[in-house]
């Protein structure tokens, strides 16, 4: 399990060492007040909740639910998410993940030295190490992080009894958990779905990916119906910005006052 730090390589932390951490770092992190029952969420991501970006209300994920994140782009949708909790100050975590893009998150905007990544919890690496205690880990990142993000592998290889206790410890700490695929058998409160729909940058057999188009849609419980959102993710700078369409690009050079010079023709 690793610790992210702008400024050197991610450093392995033993089970015993990641509660010390957290305990050290963010005491009293699990004493939620009323008036904090928001975790801030990237003013992209905004119209998904219903809510426009120069809204004076705050825009964030209601402390105590799960998310589910799925569809091609699931992974960075989940990432998404972290983004403006992380600026913030708030600790997450994400578990299960070996494969994740530790600089793709940092380009995203993921403030890592307040990230705890830990690959895998189910078992040692090689023979010579001692198999971690899963519920201790879990249990000590519920208690210290505000927004816990699990892999789909994870939650269905683990008991579900445990990960009952996990998601119930998170409501009741205040934490938001986070699913990335398919978040059976547990029950979530939102599903994000991200669908790809391209990629640019790919000419015919030259040329190198430089942002991705997705479809956002979210759908909750308490929600009369979905919404959706189309977004870069990532963009051309490797971070999350939304897509301007057609029609919009005329808007803003028509208020811009923009005079477009004519050619004669005959």
């Amino acid at each position: 399990m690793t610790v992210g730090n702008t400024t050197s390589e991610p450093r392995s932390l033993s089970p015993q060492a990641l509660s010390a951490l957290l305990a050290t770092q963010i005491p009293g992190a699990h004493l939620v007040m009323a008036h904090e029952r928001l975790l801030p969420i990237h003013p992209v991501l905004a119209p998904l909740f219903g809510v426009s970006s120069d809204d004076p209300l705050p825009l964030g994920l209601v402390r105590g639910h799960t998310l589910a994140c799925t569809g091609s782009a699931a992974m960075s949708s989940a990432l998404a998410v972290l983004v403006a909790s992380t600026q913030s100050g708030s600790w997450a975590g994400v578990v299960g993940l070996p494969s994740v893009g530790v600089l793709a998150a940092a380009d995203l905007g993921v403030a890592l030295e307040r990230t705890i990544f830990v690959s895998d919890p189910t078992g040692a690496r090689d023979h010579g190490e001692q198999r971690p205690d899963v519920a201790a880990v879990l249990s000590a990142l519920v208690d210290g992080v505000d927004v816990l993000l699990l892999a789909q592998r994870l939650v269905t290889s683990l008991p579900l009894s445990l990960m009952r206790r996990v998601q119930t410890r998170v409501q009741t700490r205040g934490g938001i958990l986070v699913i990335v695929g398919d978040p059976a058998p547990l029950s979530v409160d939102i599903r994000l779905n991200a669908t790809t729909v391209e990629w640019q940058g790919v000419g015919i057999g030259h040329g190198h990916l430089q942002r991705r188009r997705v479809v956002l849609q979210l759908d909750g419980r308490r929600r009369a119906r979905a919404t959706e959102h189309e977004v870069w993710l990532p963009d051309a700078q490797g971070q999350l910005s939304a897509v301007v369409q057609q029609s919009e690009k005329f808007a803003v050079v028509e208020q811009a006052g923009v005079v477009v010079p004519l050619r004669r023709t005959g």
